[in-house]
């Protein structure tokens, strides 16, 4: 009896460690319209960042988002050393690469990467304002 209690205390504290850790990697989320009002309070310890490439880039953007496309982001992690303490909304195509930066940033010691629900795509489908060109 004593036995099967204890197998069973094992698999249970395998399980919480398990599910820790991948809530710990799963990191924090907004969707467009969060990301929307928080650039209209214009928050002054808030930044977005677009994960896409050049090409996707020069089609829409955000106004005002830094571009480095996630395949460059650990070689370019020091253009966003003074960010370190913001909030930074971390935005790709779909969101994808958005999370996998968002771990990037993590591993590098931000404080505050949320990836953006959706992306550049759910901005779009929201009508909410782009801008295109370089």
């Amino acid at each position: 009896m004593m036995k099967n209690i204890l197998i069973f205390a094992g698999f249970f504290l395998l399980f919480y460690l398990i599910f820790s850790l991948s809530m710990k990697q799963a990191g924090v989320t907004m969707n467009v319209t969060e990301l929307k009002t928080a650039l209209n309070n214009n928050k002054p310890n808030f930044m977005v960042l677009d994960v896409r490439n050049q090409d996707e880039w020069n089609e829409l953007h955000i106004e005002g988002a830094k571009l480095i496309p996630v395949s460059e982001l650990e070689s370019r992690i020091g253009e966003l050393e003074a960010d370190k303490e913001k909030e930074i909304a971390v935005i790709c195509r779909s969101g994808i690469r958005s999370a996998k930066a968002q771990g990037i940033l993590k591993e590098h010691g931000f404080k505050n990467p949320i990836s953006v629900l959706g992306g550049m795509m759910e901005w779009k489908s929201q009508n909410l304002p782009v801008v295109s060109g370089k």
